[in-house]
């Protein structure tokens, strides 16, 4: 695939957030492209053919690649045994499950977790194309046969690529404009999300977990002109456990009260 000529008609859309190219034909196949400079707004490229029986779980096997930055755990006898230094990829490394847990890394957090594609996490050898050298997540994700989950890490590096471009937290009151103490302020997060209401930076017990409030029912009074009422929001999913991740899961709006 040319991916300068893929950028170059994906730049038509300065919005996308996600791009997949489709090939008209029936044959098996698809790449995720991963390291590609790509266009302001999404993450690399992903590849499918339309008519495959397959093609809907290729589709989201590249995905995994280009969103989620993580590599094939399948291999090819060939290749024989991995020599080479660690790799930057999420779900492969070179260590074991006992060196992971004693440096404190990779995926060192989920390391004996039951995972979604029936698998326990640990260290299993076989990745990154190479049978023996290279160690994934689990048994059999879908990083490794179709028709599979994401297992645990994989799920976390999958929110890590939404959470690149789409914020926990939304609401249509513009906030470059003053608010009236009666005028309404929803929000919308996920389900998996906690809210908490601030005025002037002191959060307001009461309004957690709103989505919908006043400033009047926040507590500002009458001639509080200048008074700043802000919503912090964090998505608490268990599917996250990297503290560095969770900033990424945060986001928060502010709005000044006119009187």
């Amino acid at each position: 695939m040319d991916t300068d000529k893929v950028e170059s008609y994906a730049a038509k859309a300065p919005a996308a957030d996600l791009v997949i190219v489709v090939s008209n034909a029936a044959k098996y196949g698809g790449a995720g492209y991963n390291d590609v400079s790509s266009g302001p707004g999404y993450d690399g490229i992903a590849t499918v053919l339309s008519d495959h029986p397959d093609s809907a779980q290729v589709a989201v096997h590249e995905t995994g690649h280009s969103l989620g930055k993580l590599a094939d755990e399948y291999v090819y006898d060939e290749n024989g045994t991995h020599t080479g230094p660690e790799q930057a990829d999420a779900n492969i490394s070179t260590l074991s499950a006992s060196a992971m847990a004693a440096q404190r890394t990779n995926w060192h957090r989920w390391l004996g977790q039951r995972s979604p594609d029936g698998g326990t996490v640990g260290a299993y050898e076989g990745g990154g194309y190479y049978p023996r050298g290279l160690n994934r997540h689990t048994e059999n994700s879908i990083m490794r046969t179709l028709g599979r989950e994401f297992n645990l890490p994989g799920r976390e590096a999958m929110i890590a690529g939404f959470y690149r471009h789409a914020s926990v937290l939304a609401s249509h009151v513009p906030t470059d404009r003053p608010l009236t103490r009666g005028q309404q302020v929803s929000v919308r997060v996920p389900e998996s999300a906690s809210v908490r209401w601030y005025v002037d930076g002191r959060e307001v017990r009461r309004a957690r977990g709103k989505q919908a409030v006043t400033p009047a029912s926040l507590g500002v009074r009458p001639g509080g002109h200048g008074q700043r009422i802000t919503v912090r929001a964090t998505d608490d999913t268990a599917s996250v456990r990297d503290p560095e991740l969770r900033e990424l899961l945060t986001d928060s709006r502010s709005w000044r009260v006119r009187g």
